[in-house]
């Protein structure tokens, strides 16, 4: 799937993110917070998502600023890596 392709079919969803919440196994939502509607701020705190702030980063962190979207992402899997 091209992120062209997941970027388009979120307009057509109503819930865009339950398959995000439904995941049993550990996860983490990154975003940049940057043009980021209260709509979606709201929905983030309502359901109490998991979050990390890439301040800067853009809407597509991994193609934007891949060094420090790994980087987080290194970070924050070692924990469960180390147990």
């Amino acid at each position: 799937m091209t992120l062209w392709t997941l970027g388009r079919s979120v307009f057509a969803q109503k819930d865009p993110g339950a398959a995000f919440r439904r995941l049993r196994c550990s996860k983490i939502h990154y975003w940049d917070t940057t043009g980021v509607s209260q709509e979606t701020r709201d929905d983030v705190a309502r359901h109490e998502l998991p979050i990390r702030t890439l301040p800067q980063l853009g809407h597509w962190p991994m193609m934007n600023a891949p060094s420090e979207f790994y980087d987080a992402i290194a970070a924050d899997i070692r924990p469960a890596l180390a147990a």
